[in-house]
C-alpha cells in the first residue's frame, strides 16, 4: 500500500477496534491470520509466517519463523525488558481501492511516544512494519535487529536498483553477495539472506524511493556486525507522520521461490485486474517528433492504426496541452517550462487551441468507437514543494471524468523535501481513490527525484526508460536485459517496457552501422516478444509503421492477447542466461496451482542451435503447445529442450 495510502487511510484510530492490555491476553483471528497480545509481547502470524516482539522502549524481535519449513531464523534477544503501557488496536480493511484486504495492527506507547503499524495479508509469507511516530534514534534508527540463529551457512545479497534511466545506460540492477564471516554495511531497498544448503531465506523490501531520492537520508540500509543483521532507516516523515513500510518475506525454493513470494506480496498491494493491467500502450514520443505532429487528424490516424495493430491504449504524450514545456519542439520560441506550470499559464492543462481546436472530445470519441482506451502525459507542478498538488489531482480527475482518460504518465517530478514527498503521494492517492482504482498511473523513473520502483507500488506501472533509435540508445538485447533483471525484484506487470519501430534510423546512426545487434537486424515480432511479459509500450507512431513491421508483429499480439491474463497472473520468472546479445535466455510464467504455465525462449546472436532450460516451480510437463515461433521443444529429464534454427529468433509456448 505504501506510504501514500497510509497517509489518508489510517489518519484516525477511531477506525480501529481498540484494546488496552488487561489481565486477560488478546487473541484475534481473521482468516488464517492471528494477533496475540499480552501487554509485554505481541505475536502476528498467518499460515506461512510468524513474528513476535518484546515490547520494551521499542519493538525487539523475539522470533521470526517460516511456518511452512518450520525454520526459526533468529535467536531471542535478552537486551530488552518489557515495559508496561503498550496499547494495541486492530482492523481488517482495504487501505485503498486497488489492494487486497489485510489485518492492520497499531501499537502505541503514549508515555514514550513510540507508535508502529504491523500489517499482514492472508496466505502470504510477509509481515510489514511501519513507524508511525518519530523514532527515538533519529533517521538511522533500526527497522529490525535480527540475531540470526545460525549464520554460518548463510549468504547476504544486497540489491541495488537504478533509476535515472536516461543516464544509466549500463544496467539497472546490480547485486553483491556478502558472506557473514565479516562485518559490512550496504545501501539499497532490497536484500535477502539465504541458506546455502536448503535454499530457504528471508527477503527484505523497503517500500520507499531509492536511497538517493529519499527525503530522510541514511548512511546505509543494512549492516552486519558478526552477530546481528540490522536494518536501518524507518524513513519517518515528520509532515505526514508516516514511515516507509518495511516488509520481511520468508521463502523457500531458492531464487524462484523468492521471486514468487515477492510477486505475491506486491500483487497484494496492487491486485491484478484483467483489462486494466498488462495492457499494450502506444505513445508517439518514441519516434522523436515530440509534440510537432500532435493534432486531431494525426491522433485519429494513430487510433485507427493502433486498433489494426492490436493496441489497447493510445496515449498522447507532451503536446496535447495548451502550455509549452522545455521538451517541446517549439520550446525556445515559446519559452517552455519544466515546473511552475500553473504560474506560467492558469490554463496550462487545457487542450491546445491550435493543435486540437475541437478539444479532446473528438479524439476520445474516435478511440471509444473502435474500442481503445486513452492516456495522457501529465507533469505535476514541482513549484513550492508541489503546493498545487490538489489542483493537479483535480485536473487529472476532470480528464478522467469528462473524457474517460484512464492512463496518465506522470513526469517532471522533483521532490526534495518531506512536504513535497507527502504532497506527491497525496496527489496520486486522491486520483486512485476517487477513480476507484480505474486510473492507472505510469510513474516515469527516467530522471528527477521520484517515488521510483517501490515508493508508490499501488498506483500503477513504472515507465522504465526512454530509448531512441535516433540517438542509438535503443538496443533490443539491452531492453530485454533490463526487463529480465528487473523482473526478479519488481512485479513484471508493473514494468512498462518498450519496443520500437526498428525500420527508423537503420542506416543513419553510426552506432548501428555494422553491428550484428542493431535493432534493424531483428524481426519486429522478436522486439515485441522481448517485452510481452511486461506491460508493453509501443514506443512509436503507429500510423507510420511499415507494413512489413505490422504484418510480422500483429499475429503475435493477437495470440498474446488470448493468453496474457493467464501469463500476468502467474509467477513470472526470468530463466536461462542474463541477456547480453549472445545468450540463450527467456521468461516463464507458472500458474498458482503449479500445473501449467507459459514460456518465451530467445536465441540471441550465437552459434548454438539448441539449449536446455530449467523450468522452476513445476514438477512435470506433459503437453507443450507452440503458440508462436518456429522451432522444436520438448520436456525430458526435468528440463525444457529447445531447438531454434536461426539467431535472433524465439519461441512462445504453453504447457
Amino acid at each position: 500500500m505504501h506510504t501514500l495510502f497510509r497517509i489518508c487511510a489510517l489518519l484516525t484510530a477511531a477506525l480501529f477496534l481498540p484494546y488496552q492490555a488487561q489481565s486477560a491476553p488478546l487473541v484475534h483471528h481473521w482468516k488464517d491470520c492471528t494477533l496475540k497480545f499480552d501487554g509485554e509481547q505481541i505475536e502476528v502470524a498467518n499460515s506461512q509466517i510468524r513474528r513476535s516482539w518484546q515490547l520494551g522502549a521499542t519493538l525487539t524481535p523475539k522470533s521470526l519463523t517460516d511456518l511452512r519449513t518450520k525454520t526459526e531464523w533468529i535467536k531471542p534477544s535478552n537486551k530488552t525488558t518489557a515495559i508496561k503501557g503498550w496499547k494495541v488496536t486492530h482492523q481488517t480493511t482495504k487501505s485503498n481501492a486497488v489492494e487486497d484486504e489485510s489485518l492492520h495492527i497499531q501499537l502505541e506507547h503514549p508515555a514514550n511516544g513510540q507508535k508502529y503499524q504491523i500489517r499482514i495479508f492472508p496466505d502470504t509469507p510477509t509481515i510489514e512494519v511501519e513507524q508511525l511516530a518519530k523514532p527515538k534514534g533519529g533517521p538511522e534508527s533500526k527497522v529490525d535487529d535480527l540475531a540470526l540463529a545460525d549464520p554460518s551457512n548463510l549468504t547476504f545479497t544486497n540489491v541495488t536498483l537504478k533509476d535515472h534511466t536516461d543516464k544509466n545506460l549500463k544496467g539497472l540492477v546490480f547485486t553483491k553477495n556478502y558472506p557473514l564471516s565479516e562485518a559490512f554495511q550496504t545501501s539499497g531497498n532490497i536484500a535477502y539472506i539465504e541458506n546455502n544448503t536448503t535454499r530457504s531465506g528471508i527477503l527484505f523490501i523497503k517500500m520507499a524511493p531509492l536511497p538517493h531520492a529519499r527525503t530522510q537520508k541514511v548512511s546505509h540500509d543494512f549492516s552486519w556486525d558478526g552477530k546481528a543483521l540490522q536494518w536501518i532507516g524507518p524513513g519517518f516523515n515528520s509532515i505526514s507522520k508516516r514511515g516507509y513500510p518495511c516488509a520481511v518475506i520468508c521463502y523457500s525454493g531458492g531464487r524462484a521461490g523468492r521471486i514468487a513470494a515477492s510477486q505475491k506480496y506486491q500483487r497484494s498491494l496492487r491486485r491484478y485486474v484483467p483489462g486494466r493491467d498488462g495492457q499494450l500502450l502506444s505513445n508517439t514520443w518514441g519516434d522523436r517528433s515530440r509534440d510537432a505532429k500532435i493534432g486531431e487528424e494525426f491522433l485519429i490516424r494513430e487510433i485507427i492504426a493502433g486498433k489494426k495493430l492490436g493496441v489497447d491504449v493510445m496515449q498522447i504524450d507532451d503536446g496535447w496541452q495548451r502550455g509549452t514545456t522545455q521538451n517541446s519542439a517549439v520550446a525556445r520560441s515559446k519559452s517552455g517550462v519544466w515546473s511552475g506550470f500553473w504560474k506560467a499559464d492558469p490554463n496550462f492543462w487545457s487542450p491546445h487551441e491550435e493543435r486540437l481546436p475541437n478539444g479532446l472530445k473528438p479524439i476520445m470519441l474516435a478511440a471509444r468507437e473502435v474500442g481503445l482506451k486513452t492516456g495522457l502525459w501529465y507533469a505535476p507542478d514541482s513549484d513550492d514543494d508541489f503546493g498545487n498538488w490538489e489542483r493537479d489531482a483535480n485536473r487529472i480527475l476532470e480528464l478522467y471524468r469528462d473524457h474517460g482518460v484512464t492512463y496518465f504518465k506522470l513526469d517532471s517530478i522533483v521532490m526534495t523535501t518531506e512536504i513535497a514527498e507527502k504532497r506527491v503521494l497525496l496527489l496520486m492517492h486522491k486520483v486512485i481513490e476517487e477513480s476507484k482504482g480505474k486510473v492507472v498511473i505510469d510513474l516515469d523513473v527516467t530522471a528527477g527525484i521520484r517515488p521510483g520502483y517501490l515508493g508508490a507500488v499501488s498506483v500503477g506501472t513504472v515507465f522504465v526508460e526512454n530509448r531512441y533509435t535516433d540517438w542509438g540508445s535503443y538496443w533490443p538485447h539491452k531492453t530485454l536485459r533490463n526487463f529480465w533483471q528487473l523482473s526478479e525484484f519488481i512485479d513484471p506487470v508493473r514494468l512498462r517496457m518498450e519496443f520500437l519501430n526498428n525500420f527508423r534510423n537503420a542506416t543513419k546512426s553510426k552506432k548501428y552501422i555494422g553491428s550484428e545487434l542493431a535493432p534493424s537486424t531483428y524481426p519486429a515480432s522478436y522486439l515485441f516478444a522481448s517485452v510481452m511479459f511486461s506491460s508493453p509500450l509501443a514506443w512509436f507512431e503507429v500510423s507510420e509503421l511499415p507494413e512489413k513491421f505490422s504484418s510480422d508483429v500483429t499475429p503475435l499480439i493477437d495470440v498474446w492477447k488470448k493468453h496474457r491474463s493467464a501469463i500476468h497472473q502467474g509467477d513470472i520468472i526470468p530463466i536461462g542466461q542474463v541477456p547480453d546479445g549472445k545468450s540463450w535466455t527467456g521468461l516463464c510464467s507458472i500458474a498458482a496451482d503449479r500445473k501449467s504455465g507459459y514460456a518465451v525462449i530467445f536465441r540471441e546472436v550465437n552459434e548454438q542451435a539448441k539449449a536446455t532450460f530449467d523450468i522452476p516451480l513445476i514438477k512435470s510437463i506433459n503437453d507443450i503447445e507452440v503458440l508462436h515461433g518456429e522451432g522444436e521443444v520438448s520436456f525430458k529429464d526435468g528440463k525444457l529442450h529447445i531447438s531454434l534454427a536461426q539467431p535472433r529468433s524465439f519461441i512462445f509456448v504453453r504447457f
